[in-house]
């Protein structure tokens, strides 16, 4: 026999997300915003300009990601054929 018992847990689970860059606020409702959202983080290590074992975060939306990055990003598009999936890099 094998005996239960019933727990509730709680947990925190995000539900919005906020670009630090233009404010934009989106929700889970928003998946497509919220799929290309990034959430970058770090810990600063030994000599880091940040300081030594600092963490440092960045939350952007996707146009500020395009703004910010659009001249330095390496982009690799992906094109479907026949079933085949190939690299295009631009």
């Amino acid at each position: 026999m094998i005996e239960t018992e019933r727990k509730i847990i709680e947990e925190d689970r995000p539900v919005a997300k906020v670009c630090d860059r233009c404010s934009l606020k989106i929700t889970e409702d928003d998946w497509m915003e919220w799929a290309e959202f990034m959430h970058w983080s770090k810990i600063g290590g030994y000599g880091s300009i940040w300081g030594d074992d600092t963490e440092i975060r960045l939350d952007l939306c996707q146009r500020c990601q395009k703004e910010l990055f659009e001249d330095f990003i390496q982009i690799d598009l992906r094109e479907e054929s026949d079933g085949e999936e190939s690299v295009v890099v631009s």
